[in-house]
């Protein structure tokens, strides 16, 4: 704890330092636009949809001010007095500056490397009198409010990580927000093929399927979350963060491929009712732990909820639902996501596919406690293994 209330502390010298652009005209204009990039160094990601490479910036954004507010549980105003300050990680060592309509923008664009899909970690940290205090929040979205004066203000909407809950009003205001989740993290699985291997596997017809295990109060189905033409050298990842929520009316019959056209971001340990005009209204905390509670009123057919991710595989960005359960009028259900994975060979799957029997083998594989697996298809026995260093 130490070492981290240090490591902010440095972070927060560094922001204020580096972050009064709008007090410096000799350096940067307040206008973020017309900064000379020769002197950022980088432009931050401008392309959300572009897929994650581990050798990509990670970005760190900083917004600091001299007072804060918590206007709910769950909305953080912050008034934009200085440009937002960004920097990445070694050996990149770039920085930029962002105005506050740039910084908000992150949040609307779509893609699985973006801040609408997969909202970011942050860090807030405030004076209390002499001491220091911090709560980690996720932001789920970023707006610009502006009364008409000459002081506009973000507004964020943040799901609370920790106990401690800010004060209404605060002083000494830092906002840390990270671009890769420091929580949650990237799980990765390499999946290796021989020449007469994939002979065999293009000669059948078959693709690789992927099962992501969902947990639930109710009757979970599997869903094939990823189906795919396999290469020599296949990598597939995930960032093993909260989910989305989908609903949809179907049948959970074998075979069936579900298309989820009704989302919603889905935060741990948050409630939802899914509503008559097939939207979901966000209600507040659920039980505690690791779970995404799902509630309905006067669901109309065959209601289907379950959660859905984004999956890359060979750098492109594919996958959608991956478990599913039936919700019945006047009821509740539990989600909870898992990184326990199954892998198999088939020609009858594809993305999407409901899975209620399957007679390929499968290679059971738990991700939990591991970042990165690297497993090979053995030819002779017709299954995966893991390899061995």
């Amino acid at each position: 704890m130490i070492y981290r209330n240090f490591i902010i502390a440095v972070l927060v010298v560094l922001a204020y330092g580096c972050s009064d652009s709008n007090n410096d005209d000799s350096n940067f204009d307040s206008n973020y636009s017309d900064h000379d990039d020769s002197n950022t160094g980088a432009e931050p990601p401008v392309d959300p949809e572009e897929p994650l490479d581990a050798s990509d910036p990670q970005w760190l954004y900083v917004q600091t001010a001299e007072t804060a507010q918590m206007t709910s549980e769950s909305t953080l105003e912050i008034p934009f007095t200085r440009d937002i300050f960004g920097f990445t990680n070694r050996p990149n060592r770039q920085h930029t500056y962002l105005t506050a309509y740039e910084f908000a923008s992150l949040w609307n664009e779509e893609g699985g490397n973006s801040f609408y899909e997969d909202p970011p970690n942050a860090v807030l940290t405030w004076l209390d009198g002499e001491q220091s205090r911090e709560v980690e929040v996720i932001v789920n979205n970023a707006t610009v409010y502006s009364d008409g004066g000459q002081e506009d203000s973000l507004v964020y909407d943040v799901t609370l990580e920790t106990e401690q809950i800010p004060d209404a009003q605060m002083s000494s205001v830092s906002f840390f927000v990270d671009t890769v989740s420091a929580v949650w993290g990237t799980k990765s699985i390499t999946v290796l093929f021989t020449d007469e291997a994939l002979d065999v596997i293009n000669e059948t017809n078959s693709v690789v399927g992927l099962i992501r295990e969902m947990q639930s109060d109710a009757n979970a189905v599997s869903v094939v979350w990823l189906a795919f033409r396999p290469l020599s050298s296949n990598s597939i990842s995930w960032a093993a963060s909260p989910q989305r929520v989908f609903a949809i009316t179907t049948s959970l019959e074998n075979g069936v491929v579900i298309r989820p056209t009704t989302y919603t971001k889905g935060q741990l340990a948050t409630s939802y009712t899914y509503q008559s005009d097939n939207t979901f209204a966000q209600e507040g905390v659920a039980q505690p732990g690791s779970s995404i509670q799902v509630l309905t009123e006067s669901p109309s057919g065959d209601l289907v909820v379950g959660l859905a991710a984004p999956v890359s595989v060979n750098g492109t960005q594919v996958g959608g639902p991956y478990g599913a359960v039936p919700l019945i009028p006047s009821s509740s259900v539990t989600l909870a996501g898992t990184n326990r994975i199954r892998l198999f060979l088939s020609s009858t799957i594809e993305s999407g596919s409901i899975l209620t029997e399957l007679d390929a083998p499968t290679y059971m594989l738990d991700m939990n406690g591991q970042s990165s697996v690297t497993i090979e298809y053995d030819n002779d026995s017709g299954s995966f293994v893991q390899q061995r260093l």
